[in-house]
């Protein structure tokens, strides 16, 4: 049954991961395996599969974070078991979730606000960064500002986010045009020359800087 794929797939995803919350530490290992191996349409055991990402043994929790990262989009229904999963201690199993949550589209957006705690609390600001402009968070767009003008090393990972997010993150970007520091008023219009002719409303507030 570990190895069963086609229209019983789901179902034998599940039965798989049943086996994960096994007492024996090598069942639930060979468990996790065939999880990792059987693909992308394993939507039916992420419930499981997340309740092992706490699991004391290291390549269980791997093997499932793994494989969570290799679902397709239309597991993401699920994401908010994601979201409540990054409370997670281990490090590693926690950069396999966000990176889940940012294949996960627009649906990943449910996470938001766990990200944004975190990016608070300083915890994988680059991968978050970047994943928050994967999911075209716009009600990240001021946070994202705001490590723009404090963090010079993510500045750059900052604007290929803003960038994507795009026409809504204008008229945060466009603040950032009415700082003193030169710095800023030549990163904001570069910013905005990345978003483009969507940014088109922004040009006579760059005509004022400029004069």
């Amino acid at each position: 049954i570990l190895q069963r794929k086609g229209t019983a797939g789901q179902e034998a995803a599940y039965a798989t991961a049943r086996m994960l919350r096994h007492e024996s530490t090598v069942i639930r290992i060979h468990a996790s395996r065939a999880l990792l191996r059987m693909g992308k349409n394993i939507e039916e055991a992420l419930p499981l599969m997340i309740l092992a990402l706490e699991d004391e043994v290291f390549e269980i929790r791997r093997n499932c974070a793994r494989a969570i990262v290799n679902m397709e989009e239309k597991a993401a229904e699920e994401v908010e078991y994601l979201a409540d999963s990054l409370d997670i201690e281990d490090q590693f199993v926690q950069l396999h979730i966000i990176a889940a949550i940012a294949n996960m589209g627009q649906s990943g957006r449910i996470a938001v606000p766990a990200l944004l705690g975190m990016l608070s609390n300083g915890e994988h600001m680059e991968i978050i960064v970047e994943t928050l402009g994967d999911l075209q968070a716009v009600e990240a767009t001021g946070v994202l500002v705001e490590i723009a003008c404090s963090n010079s090393a993510l500045r750059g990972k900052v604007a290929r986010s803003l960038t994507k997010i795009g026409r809504p993150a204008i008229p945060a970007i466009i603040e950032m045009l009415t700082s003193e520091k030169a710095q800023k008023q030549v990163y904001a219009a570069r910013v905005l020359a990345n978003i483009g002719s969507e940014a088109r409303s922004a040009v006579p507030h760059l005509n004022e800087v400029r004069d």
